[in-house]
């Protein structure tokens, strides 16, 4: 896989989709640990970090953002 810059969708998006593959899950009783773990942080991403228009791949925004320590 090459990167091209190109944004491929965004965030909000990735969140939504999230948001309906954890609703439909919970419908038939399967638990998705990970896809909520996921979701979860998407859902900082767009809405305490500012990411909702940045391509799903700003994820890693998240990342470094949990990663910050004090100087």
């Amino acid at each position: 896989m090459r990167a091209t810059g190109a944004p491929a969708g965004p965030s909000t998006l990735q969140l939504k989709d999230l948001d309906n593959v954890l609703a439909a899950a919970g419908e038939v009783g399967v638990d998705l640990p990970l896809s909520r773990q996921v979701r979860d942080r998407y859902y900082l991403l767009v809405h305490e970090l500012g990411g909702a228009d940045l391509d799903h791949c700003a994820l890693y925004l998240e990342l470094e953002a949990r990663n910050r320590h004090p100087a």
